[in-house]
């Protein structure tokens, strides 16, 4: 029997997701955005779809939880309902497409790795990451993919070279 989802919750440094079965703590320095400043800096919010709304549509994405750090380093927990025979790494190739075309159409050149998988919190997860140089500031996003049902969970970490792969990775249990 699949799991029913439910959407995360955040409590002080910690977002914890019984559906997924992992914890992000994020340290001093970091906050997690409410579903207001979510909305603001995405243009949506999971607050428009109930859990139970959430599970019936056939397609739909809803960001769980969002953090930025004062360094402007920032992670944010995305689930897709895509369907029991989506693949995790069909999603992932296309997900890094989907960067390097971002980026490529804004003029920023964008390096990516190829998709492997990594362990974190005793789960396998598609991984890739991709750095990019823009206006002199170099960024790198770590991204890792998880399945769960119908859903994919991405956890997507961005740092501006303070916060490393080694200390995001730190933060999941």
């Amino acid at each position: 029997t699949a799991k029913k989802f439910s959407r995360g919750t955040i409590s002080g440094q910690t977002y914890h997701s019984d559906f997924l079965d992992l914890s992000i703590t994020v340290p001093a320095g970091w906050r997690f955005l409410t579903e207001e400043e979510i909305a603001a800096v995405t243009g949506a919010t999971a607050a428009q779809m109930s859990d139970a709304d959430f599970d019936k549509s056939l397609e739909a994405s809803l960001i769980d939880c969002y953090a930025i750090a004062d360094n402007n380093s920032n992670l944010n927990l995305n689930f897709v309902k895509g369907g029991a025979f989506t693949s995790l790494d069909a999603t992932a190739t296309a997900s890094i497409n989907e960067i390097k075309e971002m980026y490529e159409s804004m003029g920023i050149s964008c390096t990516t790795s190829a998709v492997e998988t990594r362990t974190l919190a005793g789960r396998d997860f598609k991984f890739f990451s991709a750095s990019v140089l823009a206006n002199g500031v170099s960024m790198s996003q770590y991204v890792y993919m998880i399945k769960e049902g119908t859903y994919i969970a991405t956890i997507t970490f961005t740092s501006t070279g303070v916060v490393t792969q080694a200390q995001f990775e730190a933060m999941i249990s």
